[in-house]
């Protein structure tokens, strides 16, 4: 019976970290309006997430078995993520946006995959096959997401976008206006 409950409780878990990922995600066209963080405050940045990590990890040492392994991941994943989120801040590209996604959920997988490393044989495999089932769904997901954003560009508060005096579906209401208004040359 615990079994079944850590099972689900991992898997709600993973699931959290998805629609935490999927409610970010609209806000991250935003990132053009940030002003992006220099090399050095990259560089920073990435020494005190290691920094975090190591001390993170060296607490661990304490602990034995699964619950130490475990502690291991925790603080590994923390660093990937704060890394990633550290280039979308320098970058704002797709592809950083991208990175986090996957990172978050890579992250949120290896975590569920290694609490499962220390149950019972039966028990083990249902909980790695959640995880992997909760990661792939989270990616599918994350990517509908994506393309949804980028078929409708004013979906999220983007610009309009206007061609040939036409405007795409996706924008605001106030976009006819805008689209009416002569170009200038």
């Amino acid at each position: 019976m615990t079994s079944s409950r850590a099972v689900s409780s991992r898997a709600h878990a993973l699931r959290l970290t998805v629609s935490g990922l999927l409610t970010l995600l609209p806000g991250m066209p935003a990132l053009a309006d940030r002003t992006l963080i220099s090399a050095e405050e990259l560089a920073a940045g990435t020494a005190r997430a290691e920094a975090t990590r190591v001390a993170e990890q060296s607490a661990c040492t304490a602990l034995t078995g699964t619950t130490r392994d475990v502690c291991h991941e925790r603080a590994r994943g923390k660093a990937w993520v704060a890394k990633a989120e550290l280039q979308v801040a320098r970058t704002g590209s797709r592809a950083s946006q991208e990175q986090l996604a996957v990172a978050r959920v890579d992250s949120a997988y290896a975590l569920a995959n290694m609490q499962c490393k220390g149950q019972a044989s039966e028990t083990q495999l249902v909980c790695a096959k959640q995880a992997h089932t909760d990661r792939m769904e989270a990616l599918a997901a994350w990517k509908h997401h994506r393309r949804m954003t980028e078929a409708r560009p004013g979906a999220h508060g983007g610009a309009c976008a206007v061609q040939d005096g036409v405007v795409r579906d996706g924008c605001r209401a106030a976009a006819p206006a805008e689209a009416a208004m002569p170009a200038s040359r």
